[in-house]
């Protein structure tokens, strides 16, 4: 490694072409990104098979530990295709190894190209402890940041700093991620550099449903002035780059429309219908207000924030977020996720397979038609199973991810009541039928139905 060619900061796209063989089995090349970067090393290889590594030297020993290949690919010799490693990294320096391969007696002869991709808008990484945080400055207007987060001895956390010298509504939004983020906001009542349990002031997840579906994530809070941290921990070992977003209404109005990753509606309580050509892929982020917001016919991404908004999805598989306050989302057509966040909110699916999560607060979540998945989350849910929406089996039914009794609440609906309905089991779930037709209302998962009674349920008059 210490006589590796060296190629500096690697801008853009490189290509060598070399061999390895018994006498030379290995090749290093040490590049620099000055930022986090998306990486590709790709290979053609003749000959023998080799090893395609990237390395980071942590202890710069200049020998390979065996926590510090990164990620590998092994090659085979082609003409049509090459073999590549895609890898998200942040900011420092690497080291690419082709590798002849212990026990191959020819040489290997390859063509090697380097290609960075920067994603980054941070020269110095954020800290992975709240003394060396990225300080912010007074939080006034808009501020965003992308950067990388993830491996271990790599960048396990990044801390964000920021003070208010009067109080304000601040939102922080978190979108471009591919695995489970988990975002807090904390403020260090003590001044000793840790995060204590009762400084958290509040937290939440993006990515919650698949480690390779973007979705955003809003912690939204009316604070006093101070200073408040940010951090962001990928769960499950993965690792994810990310653009995070600051925002609190400063002296001058912030502008109505595009900006930069979102757009914009105005303080006021807006009623708006979207128009996909104007809004495009942006975040649609409302403000103060009391909103009304009408998706389009397209794939809807949209942030209540503050106020009691109402937000319906329409067409396309939609991600709306109701933000702070008490909210009614609806979800319309399409496969849509739906999170009430802060507040006591209403969450509806609509047509399709839906994912619902209540958030914060005591909420109301219905899955209407299709096969959804209902999440309550933190406080004393409703999970509302309407008669005409019910399945004609388990498979197709909705399911209840995280009832829990004495707590959460079950709603039936049309007058029907618990002695007209049975409960069966299904595997480790418990399904619940209706006697007089045999449909399935939903699935309750997790539960045995030995652990239910009339007391989880409620009877609603009419529909929901």
């Amino acid at each position: 490694m210490s006589a590796a060619l060296d190629i500096g900061a690697l801008i853009g796209r490189v290509s060598f072409a070399d061999s390895v063989n018994t006498e030379d089995r290995f090749d290093f090349y040490r590049v620099t990104l000055d930022r986090s970067s998306r990486l590709n090393a790709a290979a053609i290889v003749t000959g023998d098979s080799v090893d395609l590594n990237i390395i980071r030297d942590f202890n710069n020993n200049d020998v390979i530990d065996s926590d510090e290949t990164l990620a590998t690919d092994f090659i085979v010799p082609t003409i049509s295709s090459d073999g590549a490693i895609n890898v998200d990294l942040p900011a420092g320096t690497y080291f690419i190894q082709v590798d002849g391969r212990a026990g191959v007696r020819r040489s290997s002869g390859y063509s090697l190209t380097l290609t960075n991709t920067p994603v980054g808008t941070l020269a110095v990484d954020p800290g992975n402890v709240m003394s060396q945080a990225t300080d912010l400055g007074i939080l006034n207007g808009s501020r965003t940041f992308s950067d990388f987060v993830g491996i271990p001895r790599l960048d396990a956390t990044d801390y964000y700093r920021f003070s208010l010298d009067r109080p304000a509504d601040v939102s922080v939004t978190l979108t471009g991620t591919r695995a489970q983020t988990v975002v807090r906001l904390i403020q260090d009542l003590n001044g000793n550099n840790a995060v204590e349990d009762n400084e958290v002031l509040a937290r939440t997840n993006s990515g919650t449903l698949a480690s390779t579906q973007s979705q955003p994530a809003s912690i939204d809070r009316t604070l006093q002035p101070g200073t408040y941290f940010v951090d962001l921990d990928v769960l499950n070992g993965r690792d994810s780059n990310y653009t995070l977003n600051f925002f609190t209404p400063g002296a001058t109005p912030f502008p109505f429309g595009p900006d930069g990753l979102f757009f914009n509606l105005s303080t006021d309580a807006d009623t708006i219908v979207l128009d996909a050509a104007q809004v495009g892929n942006l975040v649609v982020r409302a403000l103060d207000g009391d909103d009304i917001i009408q998706g389009s016919a397209s794939n809807d991404t949209v942030v209540g924030n503050i106020g009691n908004d109402r937000i319906l999805g329409n067409l396309g598989d939609d991600f709306l977020l109701g933000g702070r306050d008490n909210d009614r989302i609806e979800g319309g057509d399409g496969n849509d996720l739906v999170y009430g966040n802060a507040g006591n909110d209403i969450v509806r699916g609509g047509q399709d397979n839906d994912s619902l999560f209540g958030g914060e607060g005591d909420d109301q979540l219905s899955g209407d038609f299709g096969t959804d998945v209902l999440t309550g989350e933190a406080g004393n849910d409703l999970f509302i199973l309407r008669s005409a929406t019910a399945a004609p089996s388990v498979a197709a039914a909705d399911i209840i991810a995280d009832f829990t009794a004495g707590q959460d609440a079950i709603a039936l609906t049309n007058g029907l009541t618990f002695a007209g309905i049975a409960l069966d089991a299904s595997g480790s779930n418990t399904a619940i039928r209706e006697v007089a037709t045999g449909q399935i209302l939903g699935v309750v998962a997790g539960i045995q139905p030995g652990a239910l009674s009339a007391g989880n349920f409620a009877t609603l008059p009419g529909d929901f």
